[in-house]
């Protein structure tokens, strides 16, 4: 799907599967503010795509051994203010990650 430039995910989305936009032309994307699962390698060769904000609702990710984005090109992670604990290797293989945001 390079095509694909822009996606809105509605809120009712809670789940987000493995390479689920893997291959895209994605320029941004906004996780929905209910989502509280997310598959690995969800934006894998994906470069249009530089920072990322992670909903507090987030708490679970696949665990194929590969980070959620993982082969993506983002840059700079921001947590949601709430967010009590971050879920493990969450950023695992983020190769081009030089900034993280997490509230008190």
């Amino acid at each position: 799907c390079e095509s694909l430039k822009q996606i809105k995910l509605p809120d009712s989305v809670t789940s987000i599967e493995n390479l689920a936009f893997a291959g895209s032309g994605l320029s941004s994307m906004v996780l929905p503010p209910n989502v509280t699962e997310l598959g690995d390698l969800i934006l894998d060769g994906n470069t249009g795509v530089e920072e990322i904000s992670i909903p507090r609702t987030v708490s679970i990710h696949g665990w194929n051994g590969k980070g959620v984005f993982e082969g993506s090109g983002i840059r700079k992670a921001v947590f949601e203010r709430g967010m009590t604990e971050i879920p493990v290797e969450i950023m695992k293989g983020s190769l081009y990650l030089n900034e993280v945001s997490i509230p008190d």
